[in-house]
């Protein structure tokens, strides 16, 4: 993952991470009843959106703690 991703996570408010965690989720789920249909053309997609989440709730939970 590239440095100005992570940095984008960081700067959002906490309202946008939750909302791109749920949006995100509701996508990897779309995919996984789609790759059983049909084949997908970036069978990677869903490995780095996994990642992309894992960092988000990362740094979701480190705001959390540090607000309190």
């Amino acid at each position: 993952m590239k440095k100005k991703d992570k940095q984008s996570f960081v700067t959002m408010k906490t309202e946008e991470l939750v909302k791109f965690i749920s949006e995100s989720k509701a996508t990897i789920y779309t995919m996984v009843v789609q790759r059983f249909n049909k084949p997908m053309k970036n069978v990677r997609e869903q490995k780095t959106l996994r990642k992309k989440i894992a960092l988000a709730q990362t740094i979701l939970h480190a705001k959390e703690l540090t607000h309190e």
